[in-house]
Formats: C-alpha cells, sequence, structure tokens
C-alpha cells in the first residue's frame, strides 16, 4: 500500500534528520540490551516510551471520533505492564501468566476510573458532561468513557506488550539452544516491518496500478502497494534468516530441526500480511476521526503511530513465530 502522505522535496530534509535521530536512539538500545539480562530493560523503556506516547495520540483521535476516553488511566497503564514484566519475570512465571496479568489490569482499570469518576469525583464529571454535550445520564457517561479508554489501552500498548514478551523470550521459556531468541525477534520485527513499508511506498509508487476500492481505507492505497509491501517483508525475513544462519549454534539448531529458508519465507509473507492489517487498521481508525496523521511529534512523519501502525500487529506474529521455530 502506497503512504497517504505527500511527498514534498521541502520537507525531505526534516525526514531524512528525524529518521536518523529515530534509527540511532533503537540501534542503541538494541546494542545496550545485548551487554547483560539487566540491560534487557532498557529496550522495555523504548518500547514503553513508544507505548506512552502512542496512548496520547490514540487518546486525541478517540477524542475527535466523539468517544472521549481518560487519558490518565491510558497513560499509566503502559507503566502497570512494564512492572508486571519485572514481576513475572523475577517470579519465573510462564506467558500466559504475564498475558492474564495484562488483562487483569485492563479490568481493574475498567473498573478503578468508573468507581472514582462516578463516585468520587461527580462534580468534575458532570463538568465533562457539558463540555461534551452529553445528555444521558452520569454513570451511562462514566461506562463508556470507561470502555473508551480500555479501547485506548488495547490498542496499541496490549499489543506492543508482545514485544515485551519477545526481548524477554529467554527469561519465559527454556530453550534447547544456547541463543538469545529475543535479539531475533526484535530484528525480525524491526526489518521486516520497515522492508513492507518501504517497498510499499517505493512500488506503491512506481507501478501505477488500480487502487484498492475502499475509501474508508484511504484514498492512497493501491494493490501495487500491498504487493510492495508483502514483497519487502518476504525480502527482509530472508535477509535475517541469511545473516543470523551465520551463528554456529543457530545453524545448527536450524539445520537439525528442519528451520529451513522457505520458513522464513512463509514467515515473511505472514508478517507481510499482519504489517498491512495494521496499516489498514490505522488507516481506517483516521479516516473515520477525520485526521491525515495521527500526531505531529515526528517531524515530516506525523506520529508515532504512523511510524509503528503495521508494527504493533507484525509484533503479535514475530512472537508466535519464535514459538513455532524455538518450542514446537
Amino acid at each position: 500500500m502506497t503512504t497517504e502522505r505527500n511527498f514534498n522535496p521541502a520537507n525531505y530534509k526534516s525526514r531524512i534528520i528525524s529518521a536518523a535521530i529515530i534509527l540511532v536512539v533503537l540501534v542503541a538500545s538494541i546494542l545496550l540490551r545485548q551487554i547483560s539480562e539487566g540491560t534487557r530493560y532498557i529496550f522495555d523503556i523504548f518500547i514503553g516510551f513508544l507505548m506512552v506516547m502512542s496512548a496520547f495520540e490514540i487518546e486525541q483521535l478517540l477524542k475527535k471520533s466523539d468517544k472521549p476516553a481518560y487519558i490518565i488511566g491510558m497513560g499509566l497503564f503502559p507503566l502497570l505492564c512494564f512492572i508486571s514484566l519485572i514481576v513475572c519475570i523475577s517470579y519465573q512465571t510462564s506467558f500466559y501468566i504475564y498475558l492474564a496479568t495484562v488483562v487483569g489490569l485492563l479490568v481493574a482499570t475498567y473498573l478503578v476510573l468508573f468507581l472514582v469518576m462516578g463516585a468520587f469525583l461527580p462534580e468534575y464529571t458532570a463538568k465533562e458532561m457539558m463540555e461534551d454535550e452529553y445528555k444521558g445520564s452520569k454513570w451511562s457517561y462514566v461506562a463508556k468513557k470507561c470502555a473508551n479508554t480500555i479501547l485506548g489501552c488495547i490498542y496499541p500498548t496490549v499489543l506492543l506488550c508482545f514485544f515485551f514478551l519477545i526481548n524477554h523470550f529467554n527469561d519465559f521459556f527454556t530453550l534447547s539452544v544456547e541463543y538469545d531468541a529475543g535479539f531475533l525477534g526484535i530484528i525480525l520485527v524491526l526489518v521486516t516491518t520497515m522492508m513492507a513499508d518501504t517497498f510499499a511506498m517505493l512500488i506503491g509508487r512506481l507501478l501505477n496500478t488500480p487502487k484498492i476500492n475502499l475509501e474508508k481505507l484511504g484514498p492512497g492505497k493501491t494493490w501495487g502497494g500491498f504487493a510492495g509491501g508483502i514483497i519487502g517483508a518476504i525480502l527482509g525475513a530472508l535477509l535475517v534468516y541469511v545473516c543470523f544462519n551465520t551463528s554456529a549454534s543457530l545453524s545448527d539448531y536450524f539445520a537439525n530441526n528442519g528451520i529451513t529458508i522457505w520458513i522464513f519465507l512463509i514467515g515473511g509473507l505472514f508478517c507481510g500480511l499482519f504489517n498491512m492489517c495494521g496499516d489498514i487498521t490505522a488507516s481506517y481508525l483516521k479516516r473515520r476521526a477525520g485526521i491525515k496523521d495521527f500526531g505531529k511529534m515526528i517531524p515530516g512523519h506525523g506520529g508515532i503511530m504512523d511510524r509503528i501502525n503495521g508494527l504493533v500487529f507484525n509484533v503479535i506474529f514475530v512472537f508466535l513465530f519464535l514459538l513455532i521455530i524455538f518450542m514446537v
């Protein structure tokens, strides 16, 4: 799919500078996580920053869609997920327990906000009802706003929690090979996502293919861009396989367990599909809110969510992919 942003040459400089800064921070966080098991949390902090910034962007999007939410709940939820991660790793629980804890936090967030805003802060709630021109009861207003808040916590924070699981894959699972599977997973997510986005833009603009006949998903989306995204993700996955297969321990493990380049080719295909699903979801939400970008935090690029909209879905598949090649 093609990107919907107008590529004005005057914006190239700011785009390049922003991309360079992001790349430096990203590479630094990955290199620092490689120092020791303790420094792996540095990468978690980077992901947590993306969660918090994205939460603010989603809250604004919900507001423009006439679905107001409690930003305090959405802003604090990533911190709760991070603390839960540390606790689960400390007590050596399974990843099921961590995911169940995250779901429990969603329920707790809803109940706490519902009680606090409905029972303890009635004047504040009444003021918000007037600002939003809500005609129903106080409790129905609070219930709807809490529900919107939970939606904002799920997308993208809960989805990005799978990045936590990838980063600490070796902490949650006992592998039959001594290798940092989390490092492989992180690189696979990033490379396939970036390659998919790049090829979608390039092929979508170079080839004059028909547009996807779904106007709500954005007028700039073409079948050429869709195919380009899939091709880019596949090439990215193959590149990761070639690079990581040079490791002696990992190469032997792949050979002994039938993990061939074809497995990564299929994995790349699904990475591309998941990435496109994330892009489609983001485009649909932006069209519904009547906005072009999620925000303006990244000059020349838009908001954080404009850069990671495909990644938040792709990371789920990569986690499943790691389970397949290391645990099945």
